[in-house]
């Protein structure tokens, strides 16, 4: 009876203890998939890294290769305010592409971003680094090259738009006056005989006019403060002015 006891009583610890070094053994087991997937996944992005570090030594042919020195950040922006993409350790590779003010424009693990330029000064030689300024100025010389030629280049196309209302008004006043009266509005002159509506087409329209109508008829006294000049007119037609 005392065997059936210390049976019925060690059978299941024994048991428990089979279950749970079979445990051990599976999860020792999953830990080698789990390092096995994570090695792969490692080699996977050491080789993407690669690539993408090779690309853009192509793209950025200027760029300068170094090893940082020191501890860094690579920024999203100029504005450290606008956060960080990822911190840079001491020995990692970094692509120096060019200088932007106070800092560098660079990839590291296959980002770009930006770096202060103090934080590579012990990574580049003074060449190097000389350089990266020089680029940086002949970019700058470029950019506003580029800035005045975009700006010449409206100006002339305004100059072209108002040459074109111009023309059209020209032409438009030679069908309307004929050719004699036609450049004489266009020239902006007026005379004397000329109707109202003339004297708009030319000189534009009045600032002020102060009318006055009797048994003779519609008086007008136009004013024009750009010509500093009144003009007057008696049923339409112009018959004086006063400077």
């Amino acid at each position: 009876m005392k065997y059936i006891f210390f049976i019925l009583v060690l059978t299941p610890a024994l048991l428990q203890a089979q279950s749970i070094k079979e445990n051990e053994a599976k999860i020792k087991d999953y830990e080698g998939v789990i390092a096995m997937y994570q090695h792969k996944i490692d080699s996977i992005q050491d080789v993407i890294s690669k690539a993408v570090q090779k690309e853009n030594q192509k793209k950025y042919r200027d760029g300068i290769i170094v090893q940082a020195d020191q501890k860094t950040v690579l920024y999203r922006t100029t504005n450290y305010n606008e956060g960080k993409i990822l911190d840079i350790q001491i020995g990692d590779t970094i692509l120096v592409v060019k200088q932007v003010e106070t800092k560098y424009l660079a990839v590291s693990h296959g980002r770009t971003g930006y770096v202060i330029t103090f934080a590579l000064i012990g990574a580049m030689t003074p060449e190097q680094k000389l350089l990266l300024e020089d680029n940086w100025r002949k970019e700058i010389s470029r950019e506003r090259a580029i800035a005045a030629q975009k700006e010449a280049i409206a100006a002339q196309k305004k100059d072209k738009r108002k040459a074109d209302i111009q023309a059209k008004r020209k032409s438009d006043l030679i069908k309307l006056y004929g050719t004699t009266t036609g450049l004489k509005i266009y020239g902006g002159e007026i005379w004397l005989g000329m109707t109202d509506k003339m004297a708009r087409d030319s000189w534009g329209s009045p600032d002020d006019i102060n009318r006055s109508v009797g048994s003779y008829g519609v008086h007008e006294q136009w004013v024009y403060g750009k010509y500093d000049t009144y003009v007057y007119f008696e049923n339409g037609v112009l018959t004086s002015w006063q400077d």
